[in-house]
């Protein structure tokens, strides 16, 4: 399996996240992911500390499941609006800002609207929503 978007982030950026004394928090709905990202980060400085959560994101973006973190600072959430609904995602983006400190910032990836896809959705046999920068 390839590492996980948040174990390249992490690992990426190891050594600095240590030297200020940092705490990440990685939550994911597979297994597989947060291991990829335990065995990416093969050197933690001991001021880094590092927190795995398996929950189902789908359920958190939905309220069905509660998952309280300590104040973030930056939270991430890498493509996983492509696959949401509306109502979802808009559920999942109130979650995250409930997570930040004071003066926290949110990135979100996502895919940009293309002509692809229809073959895409055919392929896959999945539902990819693509949304403008501004939807998001």
């Amino acid at each position: 399996m390839m590492p996980s978007a948040s174990a390249r982030l992490v690992a990426e950026h190891v050594t600095s996240l240590g030297r200020i004394g940092a705490e990440v928090s990685c939550v994911d709905s597979s297994r597989d992911a947060l291991s990829a990202t335990d065995a990416e980060l093969t050197r933690r400085p001991t001021r880094l500390r590092v927190r795995l959560a398996q929950v189902d994101l789908a359920a958190l973006a939905l309220g069905k499941v509660q998952l309280k973190l300590p104040p973030q600072h930056v939270v991430v959430v890498d493509g996983l609006t492509d696959s949401l609904p509306e109502r979802a995602a808009v559920g999942l983006m109130r979650w995250v800002r409930q997570q930040l400190a004071p003066g926290g910032q949110t990135v979100v990836t996502a895919l940009a609207p293309a002509t692809d896809e229809g073959i895409v959705r055919h392929l896959l046999s999945w539902p990819i929503l693509r949304r403008s920068p501004a939807a998001v």
